[in-house]
């Protein structure tokens, strides 16, 4: 994993404790990602490096989407998912 020193030393962590890439087998990670933008971009990437076999994505649904501006295309794409599988 590459790390870029930050800028701000107040909010640095301890460098010593990130895990070096391949260390898990499995990764599970979850969002709406109801708009892609960089901080889910970098959540992704982090866990392609950390994850040596592969990558469990859940995607919210329900309550968690409801306050989302644009929920009912979420739910579409839902629905959408669940004819495909």
């Amino acid at each position: 994993m590459t790390i870029v020193e930050d800028p701000n030393p107040e909010l640095a962590s301890d460098l010593s404790t990130l895990s070096p890439p391949n260390s898990y087998g499995s990764i599970v990670l979850g969002d709406t990602f109801d708009r892609l933008h960089d901080g889910h971009r970098l959540f992704l990437k982090a866990a392609a490096e950390l994850a040596r076999d592969r990558i469990v994505v859940g995607v919210c649904d329900g309550p968690m989407i409801s306050k989302k501006q644009v929920w009912t295309l979420l739910l579409l794409c839902f629905l959408y998912v669940q004819i495909l599988i």
